[in-house]
């Protein structure tokens, strides 16, 4: 017995299989695209990451830099006032030696 079979139950067997295909295409569009979003993510991770650690690296270096610049005006003004005390002594230098004679030969007070 062959069984007749109408337009209508062609084209419903056809939408029910199309909808099949369709469900089956979004699954996979689905699962691509959270791949998609977690390669995204892990990238985002990976940026930020090196991003912080650039900026700690300027950061770092900005310090460092700082430091060097203190150093650099701590040394020139200990230079500048080494300077000044050589000066200082060099100025007063006989007076100086004129004083320690007179105290270790017991001539002079020392605190005159």
């Amino acid at each position: 017995m062959a069984q007749v079979v109408s337009s209508t139950d062609i084209v419903l067997k056809f939408l029910r299989e199309v909808g099949v295909r369709a469900d089956e295409v979004v699954e996979e569009a689905r699962k691509e695209a959270e791949n998609i979003i977690a390669e995204a993510k892990a990238r985002a991770d990976e940026i930020i990451k090196s991003s912080i650690e650039f900026n700690e690296k300027e950061i770092e270096e900005a310090e460092r830099k700082k430091i060097e610049e203190d150093v650099e005006k701590l040394r020139a003004k200990l230079e500048k006032e080494i300077e000044n005390l050589r000066k200082i002594i060099n100025e007063n230098r006989q007076e100086l030696i004129d004083r320690l004679v007179k105290i270790m030969l017991g001539h002079g007070d020392e605190y005159e």
